[in-house]
């Protein structure tokens, strides 16, 4: 409408305010400035009477006022006497003091020629309410055919599950949550999520980095024993109600990395032990490229089974691992091994197949292995 719009606001900052191109000034600068007033505010003990024949008198002759906020605000008596004497122009207001008001064709406010009235209801009219049902209805099916998701209030990452350069990190961000339910004997206590990358989407902005949150949660609460099926929505709050911390870091996860993109998972264990996994996406394929401390291996993509553990670094120690899989016939899909410092190399493979409890209980018996775990994708 080519207005300069100026505000009040005691909890919005100059920037905010800037970005939607308001300029902030206290309400005694506004008062004598502005041709229209119109508030959006609570009733509170700090705003009843906001607008009353005091700060009346700051504004400028001929002025404007708009109440759609909550009767109250404005002293309709003060309000009603500055009409007459015509220093406020006019006034539109849907809230009042008394709702409804009483006696109708003797309120001095709303009979009085420069005010336009509507009830605090206005919007519904039969017309609006079929709209209204039938807009819900569309955005309901929009959501539940996994198209679309707008007006959904309680998060604000919805809009990226459509879009297609997020889809290989959705995979991504599921697989590290499944990976880490399964990994650990010990309860997890908090999850801190870093992310870092340009791939036609920001994995850095706030948004993108909450949308990767709640997927590594719903991959891990996909694992773990619940009542409720976790989605992007509840995951976060699954996590508080399990008394898990979440934390979304603005650190640049591996910054020594060659990779384009990273996505990176650090969980605490109730018995104090910190453990991170770390992956990136290649094309559309996603890779596990850390786990702990161990960086050093070809990026791993699993499909079916994993199987990790540690190992003496020596002969044969692989060769007594395959003998045990052929017992089953259960067949190799990849494998890396991570060499480090540290005494023990790390060893993934991808398994066809599930290995039986049986199998699984003589890898762990092993002479030469360490931590032998096993986890689903």
């Amino acid at each position: 409408m080519n207005m300069n719009v100026i505000g009040f606001d005691p909890a919005l900052s100059l920037n905010a305010a800037a970005k939607l191109g308001i300029k902030l000034m206290s309400l005694k600068e506004i008062w004598p400035l502005a041709d229209f007033i119109t508030v959006h505010t609570p009733l509170t003990p700090d705003t009843r009477n906001l607008i009353a024949k005091s700060s009346i008198a700051q504004m400028k002759d001929g002025v404007r006022i708009i109440n759609c906020a909550r009767g109250g605000i404005i002293n309709e008596a003060d309000l009603v006497e500055a009409l007459n004497s015509g220093k406020v122009k006019g006034a539109a207001l849907d809230v009042y003091e008394q709702e409804p008001p009483a006696h109708l064709m003797d309120h001095k406010l709303i009979q009085h020629s420069n005010v336009v009235c509507t009830p605090h209801l206005g919007a519904s009219t039969d017309e609006a309410q079929i709209n209204v049902a039938r807009d819900i209805a569309m955005q309901m099916c929009a959501a539940l055919n996994g198209t679309g998701y707008v007006g959904v209030v309680n998060v604000d990452y919805m809009d990226l599950v459509n879009n297609k350069f997020v889809a290989p990190f959705v995979n991504l961000s599921n697989m590290l949550g499944r990976l880490l339910a399964q990994k650990y004997d010990s309860k997890i206590s908090s999850v801190e999520l870093q992310s870092w990358g340009e791939h036609d989407i920001p994995l850095d902005s706030d948004q993108t980095r909450k949308f990767l949150l709640a997927l590594v949660l719903k991959g891990m609460f996909s694992v773990i024993p619940g009542d409720v099926e976790p989605s992007l929505i509840n995951a976060p709050l699954l996590a508080e109600q399990a008394g898990i911390q979440t934390k979304i870091s603005q650190k640049r996860p591996m910054p020594d990395s060659p990779y384009t993109n990273i996505v990176s998972v650090i969980v605490e264990l109730e018995n104090g032990e910190e453990h991170v996994i770390t992956g990136s996406v290649f094309g559309k394929t996603p890779n596990i490229v850390q786990i702990d401390s161990y960086k050093s291996f070809p990026a791993f993509m699993p499909q079916g089974t994993m199987l990790s553990y540690k190992n003496d670094d020596r002969p044969g120690v692989l060769a007594r691992v395959l003998e045990v899989l052929i017992e089953e016939n259960i067949n190799l899909g990849a494998m890396v091994l991570g060499r480090q410092d540290a005494k023990h190399a790390l060893t993934l493979i991808d398994l066809d197949s599930l290995p039986s409890h049986a199998l699984f209980q003589k890898l762990k018996e092993l002479p030469g292995l360490y931590d032998v775990r096993m986890a689903t994708v």
